[in-house]
């Protein structure tokens, strides 16, 4: 489904815990080359009114087809123009970020990151500017900014980007956030995700690398207490190795943990996520990965839409890789191939690239709430994929993952909590406004039954999470105020379903 959170959930963690310097950024702003606009506007990009600047387009482009041409309007004796972009990107403290922009026009201009904390129950948030600003020319240039986080509470940031100077303006173009820790330095921490039974000590391995002559002498680990930072330091010794205990004291809440294992000196951090739970469950995931039968060696890859893509770092597929991993060693390897809003015209279009090429041992397929949402323009009665293009579609993906030798197996949609879903869809309608209606569980159940049939007709294996999920006796605790996306309990259920299902005869 799209994604109608502010907060983008990224994917720190690297392949087997493993973060490197030097390797290419991944961008994680939306719509950075200013390219998607919508009724006249940009996507992504604007100017609120209580700020100050004119935005508009031009076809003057750094890359593609158009900019973001901003000028400067006067305020209190002051001429000043600034856009962000308001989606929410989550941070790690410690890590180190390029933040650019690709301008060139009259006057000064800035980028920077507004941050974002919590600091006694209240949301709070600060400018972090490039200073000092850059003047521009009728030339390109990119216009840099290296950030740490300042704020030690701070958890997402958004981009913005100034320009200053009475009668100044700036064509703005190919926006950039992304890690960039200092080169040549390495960080590696083992276990992956995994699960802890709250009053038991879990033990990480840590292993670090530099340049030639500039070995890391420690690693520093923080977590969250309540709102409160707790900041410890582990030494390395002389190969770069060295353990860090998490206690899980009685009497702790279940949930996920968070911590960053960061190299200070080069602005490398690695993120970690340790689920908490009670002892009863934690046996419950312990003995269905005692009894999970896999050829080794093994790669399990779950591709689907945003169930898949939302919380990595602790979704389902990484409490399913960390029970794996805990069992077989590194004969098992997993892969996230999850895209939110995906649909199977959209797998299709991808498939090659994200699923085939991996050469994955087994391919798991989730999809269907995207599929099955109904339009609002069509009164609710056409789905935004017709059941007959599901099926002819769905049947392709598994057809041609098949043909590689992959066992395939098809996962139900999960079921959704309709009440919120459909006062969702009321006030949306009430307000005016084209949309989805998610989860009609008539709908839902039509979509499921075409996904058994093909994967049945087909010889791939079926694994039914739309029961579990709506008939479980605490139902909304498992989703997100939406009524759609699961949360962590919710994403512990469909991991928990996986590893028993891994475990049939």
């Amino acid at each position: 489904m799209r994604n109608r959170m502010r907060v983008v959930f990224l994917a720190l963690l690297w392949a087997a815990g493993l973060s490197v310097a030097g390797a290419d950024p991944e961008n994680l702003l939306r719509a950075p080359g200013f390219e998607q606009v919508s009724g006249g506007a940009f996507a992504w990009w604007n100017t609120p009114t209580y700020w100050q600047g004119k935005l508009s387009m031009a076809d003057e482009a750094h890359g593609g087809r158009r900019a973001a041409l901003l000028a400067t309007t006067e305020r209190a004796g002051k001429w000043l123009g600034r856009v962000y972009n308001p989606v929410t990107l989550a941070i790690t403290q410690g890590a180190r970020y390029r933040v650019s922009i690709w301008a060139r026009g009259k006057g000064d201009c800035v980028v920077g990151c507004i941050e974002y904390s919590r600091k006694e129950g209240k949301s709070t948030y600060q400018y972090v500017p490039l200073d000092p600003p850059v003047p521009l020319s009728d030339a390109w240039q990119p216009i840099t900014f290296y950030y740490t986080p300042r704020d030690p509470l701070a958890t997402t940031v958004a981009f913005y980007a100034e320009v200053r100077g009475e009668g100044s303006q700036v064509l703005l173009d190919d926006a950039f956030i992304g890690l960039e820790p200092l080169p040549g330095y390495a960080l590696t921490v083992r276990p992956e995700h995994t699960m802890v039974p709250v009053g038991a000590t879990l033990r990480f391995r840590i292993e670090a690398s530099g340049p030639a002559g500039r070995q890391p002498a420690a690693v520093s680990i923080r977590r969250m207490e309540g709102e409160a930072p707790v900041i410890e330091e582990v030494a390395l010794d002389a190969a770069g190795k060295g353990e860090y205990l998490l206690r899980v004291p009685e009497g702790t809440e279940p949930g996920v943990i968070t911590l960053s294992f960061v190299l200070k000196e080069a602005g490398l951090a690695v993120p970690h996520w340790a689920d908490a739970v009670d002892a009863g469950l934690y046996r419950q995931f312990a003995d269905a990965a005692a009894r999970v039968r896999l050829e080794k060696p093994a790669h399990l890859l779950f591709v689907g839409d945003s169930l898949t893509a939302f919380y990595r770092g602790y979704n389902y597929v990484d409490k399913v890789r960390g029970w794996l991993q805990q069992r077989f060693g590194e004969d098992v390897t997993v892969t996230n191939a999850g895209v939110g809003g995906d649909y199977t015209t959209r797998v299709l279009a991808r498939l090659e690239k994200d699923v085939l090429a991996k050469k994955p041992t087994h391919v798991f397929v989730f999809l269907g709430h995207n599929d099955s949402k109904l339009k609002s323009t069509t009164g609710y009665q056409d789905a935004v994929v017709p059941p007959a293009v599901f099926e002819q579609e769905y049947r392709e993906i598994v057809q041609r993952v098949r043909a590689t030798g992959a066992r395939v197996t098809v996962i139900s949609a999960t079921s959704s909590v309709y009440e919120i879903t459909k006062a969702s869809a009321e006030a949306a309608a009430k307000a005016g406004r084209v949309h989805n209606l998610f989860g009609k569980p008539e709908v839902m159940e039509q979509f499921n039954a075409i996904a058994r049939k093909v994967a049945e007709e087909n010889g791939c294996g079926y694994l039914d999470v739309y029961e579990p999920t709506r008939t479980h006796p605490k139902k909304a605790s498992l989703f997100t105020q939406d009524g759609v996306h699961i949360n962590n309990e919710g994403n512990r259920l469909v991991a928990l379903e996986i590893l028993k299902y891994l475990g049939k005869p």
